[in-house]
């Protein structure tokens, strides 16, 4: 027998059968219905509980989702109320050193006064524009 060629037809076709089964795929916190419906019949109350336990880990899962919302509620919060002081600060310190400054001119002193306003000023407007600076980036 010789060899048969690639377009040459055998004279004895003999032909398979392939069955090929996909492997079923379902997503999400229940089994498909008809798997579903399996464990009913093999169980009976089964699909009860297997629903029942679904809800409460949806339950659950809201449960930290609306805890993590919080908590991010909360931290946004603190950091506003953090920072209002820390301006509220920043202003009384300017207006004590302003003061300080225009005391000393006042009992004679008006380079050390105006060393005092100008460092305030500078220092004041140098932290305003740092941060004017990082929120724009």
């Amino acid at each position: 027998m010789k060899p048969a060629k690639r377009n040459e037809i055998p004279a004895r076709a003999e032909i398979q059968h392939v069955a090929i089964e996909r492997n079923k795929t379902f997503s999400g916190p229940l089994p498909a219905p008809e798997d579903l419906r399996l464990y009913e019949e093999a169980l009976t109350g089964a699909a009860e509980r297997i629903v029942a336990m679904a809800e409460a880990e949806q339950r659950e899962r809201f449960r930290r989702e609306d805890f993590r919302h919080e908590e991010a509620m909360i931290a946004a919060r603190n950091a506003y109320v953090a920072e209002r002081r820390g301006q509220i600060c920043a202003l009384v310190s300017a207006l004590c050193l302003i003061s300080g400054a225009v005391v000393c001119v006042v009992l004679g002193a008006p380079w050390v006064g105006a060393a005092l306003a100008g460092t305030t000023l500078v220092g004041v407007v140098a932290s305003f524009l740092g941060r004017w600076k990082k929120s724009k980036s």
